[in-house]
């Protein structure tokens, strides 16, 4: 009797401490659906820059003093340590697991064919041909906009095969959230299933670009520049700001975006409802992984990459040497 009630005791420990205990979620243990390589803010960037760890992937200079020679590199922000990967001209970054997954731009056809290689630059390998844009990398899939075939999106495997068009309309600017892909075509937004069934008009706007934070699109209009955020079934419109904008991303509970005056371009933030309005900076947004955001501005006669601290008070010119 007394080694049943002490099994039974044991019995009870296990299952509190094993199944009655908060999970600690890791990239490892997250449902696939929630792995992304880079955030839907980025990518609408141009996918310039992706964070993993201490590491920042991005696009930059070889040199200081060679401000024409622009590579694929990294750097460890913990210690400052920068490598290069690759003598590719990227865009669209994601790093997801042990793989970075980018498009390498042919300098004289301008075509973006999609690649993925170690996270040390190793085992470099071409997953299509396919012309590609607004790459997203989520859970075992990638989503990509196929400039080779009509603008439409498609979707192909972590590895390159399986390969399948979605659907058959002009698209642009894909968000892939959970079991749903939302995307401009023409002056409508669209969503329509993973596997491209279910395709629902959401409401029709002039739009230059949308970005998907948490239950709300957030855009500029692509006729006046003014931004907005919707609720994702296309209800409950807000002006967010009345300012001509030109470009903006997404961090925290912030929004940042530019602003031309004059001849000059200025960062402001301002909070996700549109309130709380601050001026961080000469300069454009772009991508922004941790406490920087990452972008071009002009120097001699080229456009070269630097990133400004997220509050504005330092900037920095990215190169690895």
């Amino acid at each position: 009797m007394f080694a049943s009630i002490i099994f039974l005791v044991m019995f009870l420990v296990f299952v509190f401490n094993v199944l009655g205990r908060n999970t600690t979620y890791t990239e490892s243990n997250l449902d696939l659906h929630e792995q992304r390589g880079n955030t839907l803010g980025n990518i609408a960037n141009c996918g310039y820059v992706a964070g993993k760890g201490d590491w920042v992937y991005y696009r930059t200079l070889l040199s200081v003093n060679k401000p024409s020679i622009e590579v694929f590199g990294r750097e460890n922000i913990t210690n400052g340590k920068k490598e290069m990967l690759s003598d590719d001209i990227v865009g669209n970054i994601n790093v997801l697991d042990q793989w970075i997954f980018f498009t390498s731009m042919d300098f004289y056809t301008y075509k973006t064919t999609l690649y993925r290689m170690n996270l040390d630059g190793g085992n470099k390998q071409k997953l299509s041909d396919d012309d590609c844009d607004f790459v997203n990398v989520v859970g075992g899939y990638i989503y990509y906009v196929n400039y080779s075939d009509g603008f439409t999106i498609y979707r192909i495997g972590l590895d390159g095969k399986n390969r399948q068009k979605l659907n058959e309309e002009r698209s642009w600017c894909i968000n892939v959230v959970d079991d749903l892909i939302y995307y401009l075509s023409g002056d409508d937004v669209y969503k329509m299933g993973i596997d491209g069934k279910n395709k629902t008009k959401i409401f029709s706007e002039d739009i230059g670009y949308m970005i998907i934070e948490q239950d709300w699109i957030y855009y500029f209009t692509g006729d006046i520049g003014k931004l907005y955020k919707v609720t994702l079934n296309g209800t409950n419109k807000t002006l967010l700001t009345d300012e001509v904008t030109n470009n903006f991303n997404i961090s925290g509970n912030y929004i940042y975006y530019g602003v031309k005056s004059n001849e000059a371009s200025y960062i402001y933030r301002i909070d996700l409802d549109g309130r709380n309005k601050v001026k961080i900076a000469e300069g454009d947004v772009g991508s922004i992984v941790g406490d920087w955001i990452y972008t071009f501005e002009d120097y001699e006669e080229y456009q070269v990459p630097v990133r400004i601290k997220i509050d504005g008070t330092s900037k920095e010119m990215l190169h690895l040497e």
